[in-house]
C-alpha cells in the first residue's frame, strides 16, 4: 500500500514538468556562477535555483551557490543562500528577459596563506538587483543572468601580527549561466 501511495504522488508532482512549456518562473534549475568581488577577488562556482510562479509574469526564486577562490596569497570560501521576486517580460514564444530584486545569507570564510596576516569567518545578509534573458526550449529553458550584489560586514576581523588596513567586501558584479526545467 505505500508503493502504491508513494507512486501516486510521485506521479502528481513530476506530471506538470512533462507538460510544462518552461515559460514560467516555475522550475529547478542548475548554473555556473562567476562573482567579481571587491576586496576578494573573483569566485567561481555552481549553484540551484527553485522557482515559484505567483501572479502571471511575477516570480519567487530560491536559490542556493557554492563559490570559491584561489589566489596566490587569499583562499576564499562563500555559501550564499538568496531568495528573489522576479518579473518576466516574454517577448514571443522563445525568449522572456526578466528583471528582479532579492536578499541573501552569505557565509564567507577567507584566508591568507601569510599567517602573520589575518582570517576571516562571518555570516552576513546582503541584497541584490539582477537582470536576466531565459530561452526556452519546450519544458527546457537557457538563462544568463548579472546581479550587482551589496553585502554587508560583520566588522569583526580576527587579526594576527600586525595592524593591517583590510577591506572585506564582497560588493560587485556577478553572472549567472544554467539550465532550468520548468513546471
Amino acid at each position: 500500500m505505500k508503493k502504491v501511495i508513494v507512486g501516486v504522488l510521485l506521479a502528481l508532482v513530476l506530471s506538470p514538468a512533462v507538460y510544462a512549456d518552461g515559460s514560467g518562473a516555475g522550475g529547478l534549475g542548475v548554473f555556473g556562477s562567476w562573482w567579481d568581488s571587491k576586496d576578494f577577488g573573483r569566485l567561481e562556482g555552481y549553484g540551484l535555483r527553485l522557482g515559484w510562479n505567483l501572479l502571471g509574469d511575477l516570480g519567487l526564486e530560491a536559490r542556493g551557490s557554492y563559490l570559491e577562490s584561489d589566489s596566490d596569497r587569499l583562499e576564499t570560501t562563500l555559501i550564499a543562500l538568496e531568495g528573489a521576486l522576479t518579473w518576466r517580460f516574454p517577448m514571443g514564444s522563445h525568449f522572456a528577459p526578466y528583471i528582479g530584486v532579492g536578499a541573501g545569507y552569505y557565509m564567507k570564510d577567507a584566508e591568507y596563506t601569510d599567517a602573520d596576516t589575518w582570517d576571516d569567518s562571518e555570516d552576513v545578509a546582503g541584497y541584490f538587483g539582477l537582470g536576466g534573458l531565459n530561452l526556452y526550449l519546450g519544458p527546457l529553458s537557457l538563462f544568463a543572468e548579472a546581479k550587482y550584489n551589496l553585502v554587508g560586514t560583520d566588522e569583526d576581523l580576527q587579526w594576527r601580527g600586525s595592524d593591517v588596513d583590510a577591506q572585506n567586501s564582497l560588493d560587485g558584479l556577478s553572472v549567472n549561466a544554467g539550465l532550468k526545467l520548468g513546471f
